[in-house]
Order: structure tokens, then C-alpha cells, then sequence
């Protein structure tokens, strides 16, 4: 039997914390050029508003923006946060410590990655942990925030991200899981 979606509420653990620190860019050897990453936060903002915009007017989306369109539906506790990006890219989206936004990037990623099957790992953890009583949507959740600690210690420690560490990671997820039922 599947466990019923929990939504997340204040004060509560999210699967995609927001982490503080200045981050150097792996591209560049060192710091990223804060102009740079300042057009790209509001590019990609922008972008989001607008499929969210489509969203509210039924428009049809296709490809990686569908997608994107779909995961954001599939969070009715942050509606209000779709309308205010829509409305306001450069507005602050933080929601109890959590980023929105890194959230369903992280989200969109996992489900790219069950898509392709690459690494296959992951849509194995994912049926393992279904079996278990999870439901698909809190799975890749537990998948996204082992795969956002990965990306975090790319970033942090400038260094190539470890597909043998991710995948090694979340097979725990399952072992974790089985040992609290």
C-alpha cells in the first residue's frame, strides 16, 4: 500500500535545502563573476515565470518547459510562489529554508535521468523504494536530495561529480528505508 505525499511545512526538513556560502565555479578555476551569475539567476527566473504564466493560461509546453510545468503543478504548496516569480523574477522565493526553484531543477533532473535510464541506479532505487511503500513523487524527492549533496560537494570542493558516490548513496536510501519498516 502507498504511503500517502506528506507536504512540507514550516520548520520541517526539506529534501532540497538552500545552503549558505560562497560558492567557486569549477568552469572558471574560482570565483564565478557575480555579474554573470546574476543574469543567469534572472534569465532562469524569467524563464520560469513564463512557463508558470502558460501554465495559468492553459497554454500547451513541450520538452524540458512541460516538464518543468508538470513538476511545478505537482507542488500546490508553492503556487503562490510560481505567481510571485512570475510577477517578480528578482523576488526572494525562499520558503522555510528551501529553494523552490533548486527544488524542482533537482526534480526535473531526476526524472531526466529515469528518462534516459542513465545512470540506471537511479529508476532501480526508485522502484526499490516504491516497493517499500513510497509513493513516486517522495522517492525522487529522497533521490534529489542525495543527488543536491553530491552537486553541493562539486561545488564546494571543486571537484568532478562522483557517479560511483551518488550511486553507492542512494542504494542507502533503500537500506535506510527497509530498516525503518
Amino acid at each position: 500500500m502507498a504511503k500517502k505525499r506528506k507536504r512540507h511545512s514550516a520548520g520541517e526538513s526539506h529534501p532540497v535545502q538552500r545552503r549558505s556560502g560562497q560558492h567557486a565555479s569549477p568552469a572558471t578555476g574560482g570565483a564565478p563573476d557575480d555579474a554573470i551569475m546574476a543574469e543567469m539567476r534572472i534569465a532562469s527566473r524569467t524563464h520560469l515565470g513564463l512557463i508558470w504564466r502558460s501554465v495559468r493560461l492553459g497554454l500547451p509546453l513541450t520538452g524540458e518547459d512541460a516538464l518543468t510545468a508538470r513538476i511545478m503543478r505537482q507542488h500546490e504548496e508553492w503556487y503562490g510562489v510560481w505567481d510571485q516569480l512570475a510577477e517578480d523574477p528578482n523576488r526572494d522565493v525562499e520558503v522555510d529554508g528551501a529553494s523552490p526553484i533548486l527544488h524542482i531543477m533537482f526534480h526535473g533532473t531526476v526524472e531526466n535521468q529515469l528518462a534516459a535510464n542513465e545512470p540506471e541506479d537511479v529508476g532501480l532505487v526508485l522502484q526499490a523504494l516504491q516497493r517499500q511503500g513510497m509513493d513516486r513523487h517522495d522517492a525522487i524527492h529522497r533521490v534529489a536530495a542525495v543527488q543536491s549533496e553530491e552537486v553541493y560537494a562539486v561545488l564546494n570542493e571543486q571537484r568532478p561529480f562522483d557517479t560511483a558516490e551518488y550511486i553507492r548513496r542512494l542504494w542507502e536510501l533503500v537500506d535506510q528505508d527497509t530498516a525503518v519498516h
